[in-house]
């Protein structure tokens, strides 16, 4: 869910589905969002990734969605969310709303992803740099339904934690205190 950009790690998820499919041929994947307005770059970025996908193979497994308003009912769609980001991003929200939809989600161990997930209990964390891993997490969630159907309830407890708005509260004042602290 996003812009379709370099960073996001959409590349490193075609390259993985290229994998999966040698290994399952029941599958889709909806990349949601595009690219930014007047974006040359963001625009080379998509063309490359519609090349590779038809290099692949995967012209009818990979749906490019555009821009939507209805990201929740497109997540309550799927079996699994991923967040591919080849760069870290502090705090990746979707991340957490996914999870709040009771998703499982596997997503790269960089930036605020690490925070989100236990690795194996409520998602999957893998490498930024291999597609054989997310391909193999992906095929993982999608073919052992009772294991998906754990982490995504484990999922959604824990997304608790982070969206419960006394932890918000004394988070906040956590910064606030430190902030003082070195005043």
């Amino acid at each position: 869910m996003g812009n379709i950009r370099e960073w996001k790690g959409q590349e490193l998820l075609i390259d993985s589905l290229n994998i999966l499919q040698k290994q399952l041929a029941n599958f889709k994947c909806l990349l949601v969002g595009d690219v930014a307005k007047n974006s040359d770059e963001d625009t080379k970025f998509k063309e490359r990734l519609l090349k590779k996908i038809d290099a692949y193979g995967l012209e009818d497994k990979v749906i490019f969605t555009g821009y939507r308003s209805d990201v929740p009912d497109i997540v309550n769609a799927l079996d699994v969310q991923i967040n591919a980001s080849i760069e870290p991003d502090p705090f990746p929200h979707v991340i957490l709303e996914g999870m709040s939809l009771s998703k499982v989600v596997i997503a790269t161990n960089l930036g605020g992803a690490i925070e989100s997930i236990e690795d194996g209990k409520t998602g999957f964390l893998v490498s930024a740099k291999d597609p054989s891993d997310l391909s193999e997490k992906i095929r993982l969630v999608l073919t052992d339904k009772p294991l998906r159907e754990s982490m995504s309830k484990k999922a959604r407890e824990r997304v608790e934690k982070f969206l419960s708005l006394e932890r918000n509260v004394e988070h906040t004042e956590e910064i606030y205190y430190s902030i003082f602290k070195k005043g």
